[in-house]
C-alpha cells in the first residue's frame, strides 16, 4: 500500500489482532496483576505483570508513583524485556503534570503529558508515534473515570508531548504551543485548539474500562485493558498497558479519597 500511515514503525492495516488483559486484585490491596486472558487465569496461569504502589507517595517526596514488575510468567517475555518499570509524578507548571515511565534498554522512557484544563487529556509519544489518552480527570474532579480510550493522532497534531526531553534527574523539559495554551487556562482557545486536533484511526487502540466483578472468593476483576496489536505481541502493547495502568491508578485515587503525589525527588535534591 502506498503512503500506507506508520504507527510504531509499522503499516497501521497490521494492527489487526486485539487483545483483552483483565485485571485482578484481592479486597484493599493497592497494587494488580495483569493476565493474558480471562481463560489464562482461570486455567492457573501466572499473572503477565504486577503492579505495586504506595499511599506514602501522596506524601514521601521521591517515592515512585507505581512500579511494574514481570511477574516471571513465561509470556511476559513475548512482550518485553523489562523486568520492571519505575514510574515518577512531575508537576511541569500549575495545569500540566507528567508521568516519567522508566523502562530497561533499549525500550525508550515514556513521559506522559497530562493537559488538566478545562478539558483534561494525556498526551504521549512513542516510537514516532504521537497518542493522545481521552477519558482522564483534571486535578479539580473529585471522582476519577472509569474509561480510558487511547487514540491515535495525525503527525502533525499539536501535543503537550511535542519536543519533550528528559534531563538530569529525570526532570521534563517542555517547550512546545500547547504548553501555553493549556497554561493560558482560555476556555475558548483550548476548545478550539483540542477541535482542530485530528485522529489518525477513529478507533481507539487501547482501551480500560473499570468494572467490580467478584470472581472467586476475595479475587476482584477489576478492569480490562483491550489493546489492538499486531499478530505477535510486542514492545508497544506493553508500553500502551503500562500508560493505561498508570492512569488508571491516577482515577482510582481520586475514588479512594487520595490526593495527588509528591513530585519526585532527583539525585541532589532535598526535602
Amino acid at each position: 500500500m502506498i503512503n500506507q500511515p506508520l504507527v510504531f514503525g509499522h503499516p497501521v492495516h497490521q494492527y489487526t489482532t486485539v487483545r483483552e488483559f483483565p485485571i485482578m486484585n484481592t479486597f484493599l490491596q493497592l497494587g494488580v496483576e495483569v493476565f493474558e486472558s480471562q481463560q489464562a487465569f482461570e486455567g492457573g496461569e501466572r499473572a503477565l505483570w504486577q503492579t505495586s504502589t504506595s499511599v506514602m507517595s501522596v506524601f514521601k517526596r521521591g517515592a515512585p508513583f507505581m512500579v511494574i514488575r514481570n511477574s516471571g510468567s513465561r509470556d511476559a517475555g513475548h512482550m518485553t524485556n523489562n523486568n520492571e518499570v519505575t514510574v515518577h509524578f512531575r508537576v511541569i507548571l500549575s495545569h500540566v503534570l507528567a508521568y516519567v515511565l522508566q523502562f530497561a534498554a533499549p525500550t525508550p522512557p515514556v513521559v506522559v503529558m497530562n493537559n488538566n484544563s478545562s478539558r483534561p487529556t494525556a498526551d504521549f509519544e512513542y516510537r514516532n508515534t504521537k497518542l493522545r489518552v481521552v477519558g482522564v480527570t483534571g486535578t479539580t474532579s473529585t471522582f476519577g473515570n472509569g474509561l480510558l480510550k487511547v487514540f491515535v493522532m495525525k503527525p502533525d497534531t499539536a501535543m503537550l508531548s511535542d519536543g519533550v526531553v528528559l534531563r538530569l534527574k529525570n526532570k521534563p523539559e517542555v517547550h512546545n504551543r500547547m504548553l501555553l495554551v493549556v497554561e493560558s487556562q482560555d476556555r475558548g482557545l483550548i476548545q478550539a485548539e483540542m477541535r482542530a486536533q485530528e485522529f489518525l484511526v477513529h478507533h481507539p487502540i487501547a482501551t480500560f474500562r473499570e468494572e467490580e466483578t467478584k470472581v472467586l472468593g476475595r479475587i476482584l476483576r477489576s478492569g480490562t485493558m483491550r489493546v489492538f496489536g499486531r499478530e505477535v505481541l510486542g514492545e508497544a502493547e506493553f508500553v500502551l498497558v503500562c500508560v493505561l495502568l498508570v492512569l488508571r491508578e491516577q482515577e482510582g485515587r481520586k475514588n479512594r479519597g487520595y490526593g495527588r503525589p509528591r513530585e519526585m525527588e532527583g539525585p541532589g535534591q532535598h526535602k
